[in-house]
C-alpha cells in the first residue's frame, strides 16, 4: 500500500515516464533517494512502455545498491512486459546489470521460465556472482528448467565454490530429488 501511495504522489508531482526518467538519472549526493522513489514509482506507472522499462533496466547498474534493489522489484514486479528487457540485459556489458536482471528474473519465475536458455548462457559468465546467481535462478524453475542440465551439470565442477553449490541445488531440484 505504501509503494501503491509513493507512486501515486510521483505521478501528482508531474511523474510522467520522461520525468521519472530524468530524476532517476540524477547523480548528485542527495539523489540517492530521489531515484530510489522514481524506481519504485515506475514500476507502479500504468501502461508501462518500453522507455519506463529501459530505463530501469539502466537502473540495474545504478552505482546505489537500495536503487538496484527497487529496480528489480520494479520489474519483476511488472512481468511479461520486462521480458524482452531483462533478457537482453543479461547480456549488458556491466556485471552488475547482468546480477540485477537475474535477481529480477528470480522475483518473476513466469517470467523467468519464458528466459531460460539466455539465463543458461549466465552460467559461464566471467563473473562468479553471476554464475552462481544463473544457477540459483534455474534451480528456483525446478523442471522448468530442465534444458540447462547439462550446463549445471558442467557449472556443478565450477572452480568457485558457491556456483558449484547453487549448480548441484539446481541440478536436485529439476531432478525433483
Amino acid at each position: 500500500m505504501v509503494r501503491v501511495s509513493a507512486a501515486g504522489a510521483l505521478r501528482r508531482l508531474g511523474g510522467s515516464e520522461k520525468t521519472l526518467a530524468k530524476l532517476l538519472s540524477a547523480r548528485n549526493e542527495n539523489a540517492e533517494e530521489r531515484r530510489y522513489l522514481c524506481a519504485l514509482g515506475l514500476g507502479y506507472l500504468d501502461g508501462a512502455g518500453k522507455g519506463q522499462i529501459a530505463v530501469l533496466v539502466a537502473a540495474l547498474g545504478d552505482g546505489s545498491p537500495k536503487v538496484r534493489t527497487q529496480a528489480q522489484q520494479s520489474l519483476a514486479a511488472l512481468g511479461e512486459i520486462a521480458r524482452k528487457k531483462l533478457a537482453s540485459a543479461l547480456a549488458a556489458p556491466l556485471a552488475r546489470v547482468r546480477f540485477g536482471a537475474l535477481c529480477a528474473l528470480e522475483g518473476n519465475q513466469d517470467v523467468a521460465a519464458n528466459c531460460v536458455p539466455a539465463i543458461m548462457g549466465r552460467l559461464t559468465d566471467a563473473h562468479r556472482c553471476v554464475r552462481a546467481k544463473a544457477a540459483r535462478v534455474l534451480g528456483a524453475l525446478g523442471p522448468r528448467a530442465r534444458l540447462a542440465t547439462k550446463l549445471l551439470t558442467v557449472a556443478s565442477r565450477d572452480p568457485v565454490e558457491s556456483v558449484r553449490r547453487e549448480a548441484k541445488k539446481a541440478l536436485e531440484a529439476i531432478s525433483g530429488d
